[in-house]
């Protein structure tokens, strides 16, 4: 089980660091960034993409349509 705070609607949300365990190249880099709010900031709630590492489970930027 993924440590997370509940949100409304059933969500939640993981910390940053948890991303970091399987993007970390990622992780690492947006550290630097001043825009970096926070991995869940612009992905949404991530403990149901955590848990299960389904892509369908958090909003991708590169499936998001232009």
């Amino acid at each position: 089980m993924v440590a997370a705070v509940s949100l409304a609607g059933g969500l939640a949300r993981a910390a940053d660091d948890l991303c970091q365990t399987c993007h970390e190249d990622i992780v690492l880099k947006f550290k630097t960034n001043p825009h970096q709010k926070g991995c869940e900031s612009c992905h949404g709630p991530g403990q149901k993409h955590a848990e299960t590492a389904d892509a369908d489970q958090v909003f991708s930027f590169k499936k998001a349509s232009r």
